[in-house]
């Protein structure tokens, strides 16, 4: 009996670390922050509770197999992102996020929020001190990538001084996307009321 036990206690354990795909937190702290600094703000930190909210968001979406937001409680950001296959590191869903810079006008006077550039507006959202993500996967293979900010970007009235253009103008680099990436992201989430 007590080696049944064991031995559906090792597969239990051997079925969560499968099923989940565990991104290096850490990772995604240096994958965010390079790209903040091209835009002169402030690095991010990583955030154990945060880490804890993305662990719970990646699977409540893998689980379900769809993306959808958590409505920013608490004043909490959420960026998403699901692809086939593995994730090997937080700098593809982050670049993919990040590749919505093409999108955003830095000359508008008066920028708002947009599902075509929230992503982009929250990695590098000034006021935004702290992030954490994880992935989960799903029945169908695909992998969910939940990161979690706080306090939360994109909101109305703020983008002037909390997105900045990157130092030195928008370079080829700046721009650059994965083209290689399989990543989907969903609309990025706002702050504040929609």
């Amino acid at each position: 009996m007590n080696v049944l036990l064991i031995t559906l206690f090792v597969l239990g354990v051997l079925s969560v670390r499968t099923s989940g795909q565990n991104l290096d937190n850490n990772d995604c702290v240096k994958a965010h922050n390079q790209f903040r600094a091209k835009h002169g703000v402030p690095p991010l930190k990583g955030d154990p509770k945060l880490v804890e909210i993305a662990r719970k968001r990646a699977k409540t979406n893998a689980d379900a197999d769809n993306m959808s937001h958590n409505g920013k409680p608490n004043g909490v950001g959420e960026n998403l992102a699901w692809r086939s296959g593995g994730v090997s590191s937080c700098s593809e869903p982050v670049s993919s996020w990040y590749s919505e810079i093409k999108k955003y006008n830095f000359k508008d006077p008066n920028p708002k929020f947009s599902t075509a550039t929230g992503h982009f507006t929250q990695v590098v959202w000034k006021s935004t001190t702290s992030v954490g993500c994880a992935s989960a996967k799903s029945r169908s293979n695909k992998i969910y990538t939940a990161c979690n900010y706080q306090p939360a970007g994109n909101f109305a009235g703020k983008f002037k001084e909390n997105v900045p253009p990157p130092s030195g103008g928008l370079t080829r680099t700046a721009v650059q996307s994965q083209s290689g990436s399989a990543f989907v992201h969903g609309e990025g989430s706002q702050g504040g009321t929609k």
